[in-house]
């Protein structure tokens, strides 16, 4: 998680809304299988090409990537991670 996507979160729960547990939902889903659909998700383009972006709210979007597990981390169990998820928004829209 980049350190703005660590400042969006801490927003996200003091907002007093809907959106922390959207975004926690998230977390969770792209965690296991980043491409599942649904719910939806959208590759982005331009400066943020190779991304992918899922609607939290009409303003908010959690934006990510999935970069190659080139560091052999593995789980509890000693599996291999097939990439890791590096979050990059959680606030705003695309910038």
């Amino acid at each position: 998680m980049s350190r703005q996507a660590a400042k969006d979160w801490e927003k996200l729960k003091q907002s007093g809304t809907s959106y922390a547990k959207k975004a926690k939902e998230f977390i969770v889903i792209v965690s296991e299988n980043p491409y599942q659909n649904p719910p939806p998700y959208e590759k982005l383009s331009g400066d943020l090409r190779g991304y992918y972006s899922r609607r939290i709210n009409i303003q908010h979007r959690y934006v990510y990537d999935v970069r190659p597990n080139v560091d052999k981390l593995t789980n509890e169990d000693g599996e291999l991670y097939k990439g890791i998820v590096h979050v990059l928004r959680m606030w705003t829209h695309y910038e």
